[in-house]
């Protein structure tokens, strides 16, 4: 599986490259963590791709919720200015796929 290239800046990467790679970004597809899993001895057992359900939860969280005073703390002061680019950005990496959120249940 080949994924288009992710659009930074993200929340774990601004995508500066540093000796050949994006610093900051350790992303594997489904098929290569299933082989980093399996050379590390684990049996999968079970993979379950949850991007669709992980779009859906940061849509929702992301559309005016209809509140008129802003909450005291959120996620966003510790991204600060760049916060909406990161989200927009991770919107566009889950719709398209260029980003997959999967969970693995393995055995040693």
């Amino acid at each position: 599986m080949v994924l288009q290239s992710l659009v930074f800046k993200l929340f774990w990467s601004n995508g500066s490259h540093f000796v050949g790679f994006i610093a900051g970004s350790h992303l594997a597809t489904p098929d290569e963590m299933e082989t980093l899993l399996a050379e590390a001895g684990f049996k999968i057992l079970k993979a379950t791709d949850s991007t669709l359900a992980s779009l859906e939860w940061l849509e929702l969280r992301t559309t005016n919720s209809g509140s008129k005073s802003p909450l005291p703390v959120t996620i966003q002061l510790l991204f600060g200015e760049t916060f909406p680019k990161m989200v927009s950005n991770q919107l566009i990496g889950l719709r398209e796929r260029r980003m997959l959120t999967y969970s693995y249940i393995c055995e040693a």
